[in-house]
């Protein structure tokens, strides 16, 4: 199947480059690649994406996330902000940051980035450990 959708690309190529190629290239696999497709994506949307406990972790990593985003994010605002005003919490947070931390010369933009890029490179059971250790129940 690989082969036949690299096969596919290929003889698209040219027309992908000039532009002229309109709609999804899986349109013009052999019939029965888009039908094992089609098939794999009945079942992702019918199977996995209906699945209760997948919806109940999606819903809970948004808590995750949110207090992690509460966290940093003023944090960080402070820091550029109104450095002098910095809560023993905001100075807690920003040391967990380690090297992710803004510095004195960055923006808040550039500040908020960094928070991005920190706890997108969290692993999720990093995310999850952090942020109940921030609700202050765990030990």
């Amino acid at each position: 199947m690989t082969a036949s959708l690299f096969e596919t690309f290929a003889a698209q190529y040219e027309r992908i480059m000039r532009r002229e190629f309109e709609g999804p290239l899986m349109d013009m696999a052999p019939e029965d690649v888009r039908a094992y497709m089609d098939r794999a994506k009945e079942i992702f949307n019918g199977r996995i994406l209906k699945n209760s406990h997948k919806t109940a972790l999606e819903i809970g990593s948004y808590s995750v996330y949110k207090r992690l985003l509460d966290t940093f994010i003023p944090a960080c605002h402070r820091r550029i902000c109104d450095p002098g005003r910095l809560t023993y919490k905001e100075q807690q947070a920003l040391q967990l940051m380690g090297g992710h931390a803004p510095r004195r010369e960055d923006g808040l933009y550039v500040s908020y980035l960094r928070v991005l890029d920190f706890i997108t490179g969290m692993t999720d059971q990093y995310a999850s450990f952090v942020s109940t250790q921030f609700l202050g129940t765990s030990c």
